[in-house]
């Protein structure tokens, strides 16, 4: 990375960050799903009636 005064370097850095921490946030976020039984209902729906509807088409 040549040619980069601080303030590059740290934008980019400080970019990085708060990529990182974003992913992670969304991550956090889908884990709760991943930690419910597929059959609980919630203010979508019920999620195996919508995949059985979906593999019935």
């Amino acid at each position: 990375m040549p040619d980069l005064n601080n303030a590059s370097l740290l934008d980019r850095a400080l970019a990085a960050l708060c990529a990182e921490l974003q992913a992670a946030e969304i991550d956090r976020s889908y884990g709760i799903y991943d930690a419910l039984p597929l059959e609980t209902e919630d203010e979508w729906g019920n999620p195996v009636a919508f995949l059985d509807a979906v593999g019935s088409t």
